[in-house]
């Protein structure tokens, strides 16, 4: 998705949550505060997605081991030999 595309729907949502918000409470400080509330809940929620997605791809790959490396200790862990 483009940074413009999600742009435009970011802050399409945001409106529409806040003219609700206003619509409700005739409250131009609850509008504010909802506003903000809800951008600090995005942007935590795409910090929690981001981090877990570092943890799973740096989990899953060691940068210092090759290919016949992986596949050598894979082949070691399946024989059933000890140590």
């Amino acid at each position: 998705m483009e940074a413009s595309y999600f742009l435009i729907h970011v802050i399409g949502a945001l409106a529409a949550s806040a003219l609700l918000t206003y619509c409700l409470t005739s409250s131009l400080v609850q509008t504010a505060l909802c506003a903000v509330l809800a951008q600090v809940g995005y942007f935590l929620a795409m910090l929690c997605l981001v981090w877990r997605t570092e943890q799973s791809s740096t989990s899953r790959s060691r940068p210092h081991t090759t290919e016949a490396e992986r596949l050598s200790e894979a082949s070691d862990d399946h024989s059933g030999k000890a140590g």
